[in-house]
């Protein structure tokens, strides 16, 4: 009974992070902030090829 309980338990916490990683990925806060770090990595990569 201990084990079924540990077993569910880890697998809803598998579930609640998937499910949070999922949200912060998918909303458009992050996606601005993704592409802010993109064109950060492009301005540096340019700087540095010059």
């Amino acid at each position: 009974m201990n084990s079924m309980y540990q077993a569910g338990y880890k697998a809803g916490i598998k579930d609640m992070k998937a499910g949070a990683v999922y949200d912060f990925m998918h909303s458009t806060v992050t996606e601005d902030y993704i592409d802010l770090l993109r064109k950060r990595a492009e301005k540096l990569l340019r700087d540095r090829g010059e």
